[in-house]
């Protein structure tokens, strides 16, 4: 059985979800059923597993097409650009059913592909079956990936006509819908744009093996951290996108009356202190054994996210035995029990300052953090829900 993912990107928190449900089916066996699994991107930064889609066109064709659709992009950002948040079409500058990969293949399994897949023409395929993941709120919400405060008239037009065109595509294609998290799945039925396509929920995974708890003190030690103080951690692909909710937790920051430290990684330019907070940052994560180290060094990670479908980071931290402290946003709640953290009762700098002070309070077990991590995220467990899901051709 010949699986082709396809993703946009390589990197991200979307990407990161797909190479791992890559991963999963590359590392194991399932009850006698052979699954040659494939990552097709359009952009493939420096990836080993993943093929660069833009590999199989000439010069030319790879010039033309990716300056084309950077003006696209360019166009669409300045036109919503005051929604501080990513809107995209439907339509596409490239023609991913020509790729041999796609030919080629008994499954199509989808995942975050703005930009990538044209949707109008590529549901027009014979003998595919056609899995999507979905990451975000995008296409059935007719453009944008997540929730804004207020649609503008002139937006309308163009999301009603976006709606319209994929209720169409859904309710005459076979799709397999997954979610991250039942929070997701029942935004999209809501939303009555699936039709009667089949729709169920499989967790983000994680590889168990490589987060895993290991000794606090050496990880500090390694990395220079201060082992009296409390360690908080923070990460995220950019500090200052609104909806990761930097800002919040740099007032929370402010108001914790005792000395800590916060480690960061990621995008964006941070003060060295905040209120009786040391910051130290490691800049953009892309080395998996230092991501370990930085779990471990922690007490507590805090995911002060505004709006997200799941989160990569709480699941990274469960696998390392490391607590979380988050907001009730979207579909990270269904991540923490009692055993792995706490939810703050409120979004605000207040609440998440209090749930920080409590947490560090607490005396978490990380065997039993792990367990949840194995028991939920292992690459065997996810691994097994897909290759189920694929089986009945």
């Amino acid at each position: 059985m010949k699986v082709v993912h396809l993703n946009t990107y390589t990197e991200g928190g979307a990407a990161q979800a797909a190479l791992r449900i890559n991963d999963a089916l590359l590392k194991q066996c399932f009850g006698g059923l052979s699954i040659e699994s494939k990552f097709l991107a359009l952009y493939n930064n420096q990836n080993k597993v993943a093929i660069d889609f833009r590999d199989e066109l000439n010069v030319f064709e790879n010039y033309f097409l990716k300056l084309k659709n950077k003006l696209r992009a360019l166009k669409l950002e300045k036109k919503y650009y005051e929604a501080e948040e990513l809107f995209s079409e439907l339509e596409t500058v490239w023609e991913v059913k020509k790729h041999s990969l796609i030919k080629n293949s008994d499954i199509l399994h989808l995942h975050w592909i703005s930009s990538f897949v044209d949707i109008p023409s590529f549901f027009h395929l014979q003998n595919k079956k056609i899995v999507w993941t979905l990451h975000d709120y995008f296409p059935f919400s007719g453009g944008f990936h997540y929730p804004i405060n207020e649609i503008k008239e002139e937006w309308f037009k163009k999301i009603e006509l976006q709606k319209d065109i994929i209720e169409k595509i859904f309710s005459e294609t076979k799709i397999d819908f997954v979610f991250p998290s039942e929070y997701l799945k029942q935004i999209a039925k809501d939303s009555n744009a699936l039709g009667n396509n089949n729709c169920q929920v499989i967790k983000n995974p994680v590889d168990v093996n490589l987060f895993k708890p290991l000794d606090k003190n050496a990880c500090r030690d390694k990395h220079l951290i201060n082992k009296t103080k409390p360690v908080l951690f923070f990460l995220s692909d950019y500090f200052n996108y609104p909806r990761k909710g930097f800002a919040l937790l740099a007032k929370a920051l402010s108001l914790i009356n005792k000395e800590v430290t916060l480690i960061t990684a990621g995008r964006g330019k941070l003060p060295s202190v905040i209120g009786k907070a040391e910051i130290k940052y490691f800049g953009l994560m892309q080395n998996k054994n230092l991501l370990v180290e930085l779990y471990n060094c922690a007490d507590l990670l805090v995911n002060p996210s505004l709006a997200d479908i799941s989160s990569n980071t709480v699941i990274e931290a469960m696998a390392c035995g490391i607590p979380s402290v988050t907001f009730a946003t979207g579909g990270i709640p269904e991540l923490i029990t009692e055993v792995n953290g706490i939810i703050a009762n409120e979004t605000s700098a207040q609440a998440l300052a209090e749930s920080i002070n409590l947490a560090l309070s607490k005396n978490y077990d990380p065997g039993k953090i792990k367990s949840l991590a194995e028991q939920n995220h292992s690459f065997e467990v996810i691994g097994k829900k897909y290759a189920t899901l694929y089986s009945p051709l």
